[in-house]
């Protein structure tokens, strides 16, 4: 996929995170995609994040906001941890989350990239160790909020 069909993309997914969920999940988007082009590429970038779409696809059809939870964990595990953790924090604190809220967030989301940051480095490193942690992480982070 030639570069410019790559930002193409990522510019429709980004007015689709915007549409769908809002400027959250639009400005989580824009941020790991970001960070992943500077680092990978455009491609390698939209095949990391873009199955992070599930998570938006499955709160834009429920409407359940707890989504928005595994869909930050997703885009973290594939690009910054720390960093789009932060950003996902910064952005619990703008929405007026609940100190219990945060506290339960903040301990599943240490706690699953953790996880997630050993899995990788016990896989061979490559794209597809990078989408597996990911989705492995999202769906961890959606389990340690359910219970």
């Amino acid at each position: 996929m030639p570069r410019v069909l790559s930002y193409f993309a990522s510019a429709l997914l980004l007015s689709a995170a915007f549409w769908l969920g809002g400027w959250p999940w639009a400005a989580l988007w824009a941020l790991a995609f970001a960070l992943l082009a500077r680092q990978e590429g455009p491609v390698q970038a939209l095949a990391a994040a873009g199955p992070a779409f599930f998570w938006l696809a499955l709160f834009h059809w429920t409407g359940d906001r707890r989504l928005f939870f595994p869909f930050a964990m997703h885009l973290a595990q594939a690009s910054s941890p720390v960093l789009l953790a932060t950003a996902f924090f910064a952005i619990r604190i703008q929405q007026f989350a609940t100190l219990h809220v945060l506290t339960v967030e903040l301990l599943v989301a240490a706690a699953v990239l953790s996880i997630g940051y050993a899995g990788r480095r016990q896989a061979p490193p490559g794209l597809s160790t990078r989408v597996v942690a990911s989705a492995i992480v999202a769906i961890l982070a959606l389990a340690g909020l359910l219970i």
